[in-house]
């Protein structure tokens, strides 16, 4: 994983417009790390105005791309005393998210709108099952921070690479995922990753990622007889 920083001078700070000055919040960019694919993102940053020892449910940040253009990003691995966090960001996509992403390094800032709960918290006495592709790890590890170090959890991710499951495995083992790559048969490997699931034990699935994912995955569950109130859907994209 590379790090990416400042050596000389920090970013020049981004003009604002005078509207989004009322309203919009700064954050520093303690570090940029990208993977060795070149096309995921982890970005530390400190959130001075933020109050994460408040979040009980994961959270949703309005992340200023540019002018009047924000992306959610959800916030993941924070430190309530130093108020810092990780936003773990896709870059393969071509847009504006992209090219922002790229212009980032450490000590510039970042800009937010706000920071708004999902309502995705974990349920006391049960175990959580992520489920959705990996755009959505910041959202997973942020539940699994919730649901805290004696909860053990597990999840079915599929990424879009061989070399993306070597650097789940590597970096995130911790989120106990079964990875499967995009060009495999999602249905048929979640299928089979859900038979093996223990019996006798109450699962609540948190589906997260690509909107059209998470609908279909959500109906795959449903007609596996799995009830609704056991499924906690969030579309990101």
């Amino acid at each position: 994983m590379r790090l990416l920083c400042g050596m000389e001078t920090l970013t020049r700070k981004k003009e604002l417009s005078f509207l989004e000055n009322i309203f919009v919040k700064s954050a520093t960019i303690l570090a940029v790390r990208c993977w060795e694919t070149g096309d995921f993102y982890e970005l530390d940053l400190h959130l001075p105005q933020a109050k994460p020892e408040n979040w009980t449910a994961a959270q949703r940040i309005a992340t200023r791309i540019s002018n009047f253009h924000y992306c959610d990003y959800t916030p993941a691995r924070w430190d309530v005393d130093t108020k810092t966090c990780t936003l773990f960001i896709d870059g393969s996509h071509p847009g504006r998210g992209s090219q922002w992403l790229r212009t980032l390094q450490a000590g510039s800032e970042l800009y937010y709108a706000s920071i708004d709960s999902v309502r995705h918290s974990p349920i006391p006495g049960t175990t959580p099952v992520f489920i959705g592709d990996h755009t959505a790890i910041g959202h997973f590890s942020a539940l699994q921070q919730l649901a805290g170090n004696h909860t053990n959890t597990t999840g079915f991710m599929m990424v879009n690479k061989p070399a993306h499951k070597e650097m789940v495995a590597e970096n995130y083992s911790w989120l106990n995922l079964h990875t499967i790559c995009r060009h495999e048969d999602y249905f048929t490997q979640l299928d089979n990753y859900l038979e093996e699931l223990p019996t006798g034990t109450d699962y609540v699935f948190y589906l997260a990622g690509n909107s059209k994912l998470v609908g279909n995955t959500r109906k795959f569950l449903r007609q596996l007889g799995i009830e609704n109130g056991s499924i906690k859907a969030q579309g990101f994209w």
